[in-house]
Parts: C-alpha cells; structure tokens; sequence
C-alpha cells in the first residue's frame, strides 16, 4: 500500500546515499528513487489491468490502497498533457523539485528522419571525413554504443582474416568485444555482417587515404579505426560527441541532441523488437522480463539505468 512505498522511498534513498559513487548529492539519489519508484507503480498497473493478478489494488482515490491514476495516464495520455496536476498524480509518491523536469526537457531520441538528415549533412560538408561521421552514426544506430565505446575500436576487431572467416560459415554478425566499456565491462555484441564489411572497407579505404594525406601511419593512428583529420591520432575523448553534436545542431535538432539521442533511439527500437518477439512466442510479456532482455543490448547491469530507454513505450503494458 501507499505506506509501503512511503518505507521503500526512504529506505532505498537511504541506501543510495551510502553508496560511494552516490557523493552526497542528495536530489541525484533522489531522481535515482524516483526511477524504482517508477517502475514499483508500472508493475501494479501490470498486474491489475494486464495480467489480472491483483483486484482493486490501485485506483485514483484514497479507497484503493495505492492511489494512483496511472491506469487513465496509460489509457488516455493526452488527457494528462499540460495538467501538472494530473501529472503528479501519476506518480504520487516521487520526490519532486529535484531536477527532473530540466532533465527531461534535454533528453531527445532521434528520429530516421534526423538520421538521414545528419548522414546528408555529414557527406555533403566533408568528404574526406563523411564516411568516418556517417559510420559512427551507423554504429551507435545500430548497436547501441556510447561514444566511448565506438571511440575505442581498433583495426584488427574488423581485419580482412575476420571478416573472410565469418563470410566463409555463413555468418551473418561478427562477434566484437570493445576495448572500452563502462564500468570496466568486457561484454561482446555482434554486429550485423553488412556494416562489419563497411568499417572493413572504411579502414582499407578512407582511413587509409587520411593517413596517406598527412604521411602519418598506424604509430600515430595507434590502429584506433577513428581518427582526426590534420593529426591522423585517435579520437580525443570528447571528439565523437562534438561530431554528432555539431551535426544534430546544423539540420536543427533540439538542443542538447548528441550521440546518446541515436542511443535511445536505439534502446527503444530494441524495446520494440523484444515484446514483439515475446508476443509472438507467446513467451511472458511482463515489462521486468522485457528489461531485462534489453540490458545485455545496452550494456546495462542495473534496470533503474532502462528508464531513459523504455520511458514513454506505453504499449508495453498494453500488449
């Protein structure tokens, strides 16, 4: 009941101040509870309305023992639009002013239509360096890379022998396993065998061409797939984000759209196809399992982290 999520919201604030990554920021912890909490409320609405498991256990006045009108919010949406009300109503019981509303507002999913617009933008502004942009966008599209991830693949991951390999079994994905992942991870993706033939083609090609006009070679390239112009040295840090960043910028995407835009759109795009497949299957569609799924894809180990790539995939509760 409401008290109950009244015990776990202190409890699991509690417990993320403990933590050390947590640095006592107390509305980041907060905005961390309020994702679970989140999900405790979605879970009910699965129970009840999709699965029939509970009865009356939630409803949007006191007389249910969680009040909540998630069930109008998921039926009818529009309804709740400009209602800041109605809104909060949702979600009773989630810490507020702490931050969410500005996070929000940043955070944009590309559309195929921006996609498309950005590999114009990229082909049409350099064309020494519009198969490199083009790729990176394809990879993250594609895979679901961060941008540190795509920054650390190096030549041999896609060397002839490899890809010569995988075509003669008839493999249709190259299994690679980045040299940097978040957390320290060493997960391997596959990536589909047309794409792996493209970075294959890139690295023969124009990357060799960009090596050859600034006489450098892979000393400098440190076999690094995605180099800068001028230097020919890897990548800095930051340098795919400012990339994808000025392009988001000249075709007029919202502000703040960058790499983790193409990730999203990727990570929703996955949702998709995994309560697609377990529809189909006739396999539980339950959204934990579907999480669940989708974690290894995004490289996740923690289900609060899904929120920003389910977020809004209300037909996953009305399947």
């Amino acid at each position: 009941n409401d008290n109950h999520i009244d015990d776990y919201k202190s409890f699991e604030l509690e417990n993320i101040l403990k933590k050390p990554s947590s640095r006592d920021d107390n509305k980041s912890a907060s905005r961390t509870t309020n994702i679970k909490l989140r999900w405790i409320y979605k879970f009910y609405y699965w129970a009840q309305e999709v699965q029939y498991l509970v009865e009356d256990h939630i409803g949007p006045n006191e007389s249910y023992p969680i009040k909540t009108r998630i069930i109008e919010f998921i039926q009818n949406p529009e309804k709740f639009n400009k209602n800041r009300t109605a809104q909060k109503m949702i979600y009773p019981k989630l810490f507020r002013s702490v931050g969410e509303a500005s996070r929000r507002r940043n955070t944009h999913y590309a559309t195929d239509w921006e996609l498309d617009e950005l590999r114009t933008f990229f082909r049409a502004s350099c064309p020494l360096l519009a198969e490199r942009n083009v790729l990176i966008v394809d990879i993250i599209e594609t895979v679901g890379f961060r941008q540190g991830t795509v920054n650390s693949l190096t030549t041999d991951l896609f060397s002839d022998d490899r890809i010569e390999n995988a075509l003669q079994i008839g493999e249709t994905e190259l299994t690679i396993t980045p040299r940097i992942q978040k957390r320290g991870y060493t997960d391997s993706y596959d990536f589909p065998i047309n794409l792996a033939i493209r970075i294959n083609n890139f690295i023969r090609s124009e990357r060799r061409e960009l090596l050859d006009s600034f006489n450098c070679d892979e000393r400098t390239a440190s076999n690094m797939i995605f180099i800068a112009d001028k230097t020919c040295k890897p990548l800095v840090s930051d340098g795919i984000s400012e990339i994808i960043s000025r392009g988001f910028k000249s075709i007029g995407s919202p502000k703040g759209s960058g790499p983790h835009s193409i990730r999203r759109k990727f990570g929703k795009s996955k949702a998709t196809e995994i309560l697609q497949i377990r529809a189909r299957e006739g396999r539980s569609i339950d959204p934990v399992d579907t999480i669940l799924d989708l974690m290894p894809a995004l490289g996740h180990s923690n289900m609060a982290s899904q929120e920003a790539y389910t977020a809004g995939k209300l037909d996953m509760y009305k399947m």
